[in-house]
């Protein structure tokens, strides 16, 4: 069994290699800091993981869709995508605030078409980005998820994704364990048995195994 746990804090998150469109301009990327792909090694592979830091506009979240269609045809590799995506796909990932507009999630929804993705659901709170401090103005929104592609599916028995309490941040921690019952396959002994039909078979073996050898005893197996 292979469990891998990681915590992914997008309040304050560790760059690994991720795609952010959160610099200035259209199109600018934080810091410069962008590269293709984030990897991991998880069950002795390697296999990439793309953490994204969206931007709030809309129309400004264009070119980070676009980045990643570029990935996914780029690559046949197991993918897993997680981070601030600053977008919903439902009306119902949103509380408190003025009513959500559909128009404003029809390029993500189109990207994780596109790109072939699956969100992976979560336990917890039904909400990771909190802002309000007046009762009458506080906005619950679910704005961090994690999407993986089949490949991923066949990689792991299962992908669970935990909403963790936030701590002094507006976003929530997720939890992404990934489990998987890969063992090394049992390697089984093997003998043909037409072998014992030869005349000669027995003094063969009593003639090897009488052989002395150094080390262990099992080396007589070999023999």
């Amino acid at each position: 069994m292979v469990e891998v746990n990681v915590i992914a804090d997008y309040g304050e998150m560790v760059n690994i290699g991720h795609l952010s469109n959160r610099g200035r301009g259209r199109g600018s990327k934080r810091g410069g800091r962008t590269s293709s792909r984030g990897r991991g090694i998880i069950g002795g592979a390697l296999n990439p993981m793309t953490p994204v830091y969206a931007k709030c506009d809309d129309q400004l979240r264009e070119d980070l869709w676009e980045s990643l269609r570029t990935l996914s045809d780029s690559y046949n590799l197991p993918w897993l995508v997680t981070g601030d995506f600053n977008c919903i796909i439902n009306p119902v990932e949103k509380k408190g605030g003025s009513p959500h507009r559909m128009s404003k999630s029809l390029s993500f929804i189109q990207c994780i078409i596109d790109c072939e993705l699956l969100d992976v659901g979560y336990t917890g709170s039904d909400f990771t980005w909190y802002i309000g401090w007046c009762p009458n103005k506080r906005v619950w929104q679910r704005l961090d998820r994690v999407l993986i592609n089949h490949d991923w599916l066949n990689l792991f028995d299962s992908t669970q994704v935990s909403h963790l309490i936030r701590t002094g941040a507006d976003h929530s921690p997720l939890l992404i364990t990934m489990k998987s019952k890969m063992r090394d396959p049992k390697k089984y002994f093997r003998f043909l048995d037409f072998w014992i039909e030869e005349i000669d078979f027995i003094s063969v073996v009593e003639q090897a195994w009488n052989v002395d050898v150094q080390g262990s005893p099992l080396w007589k197996f070999h023999l």
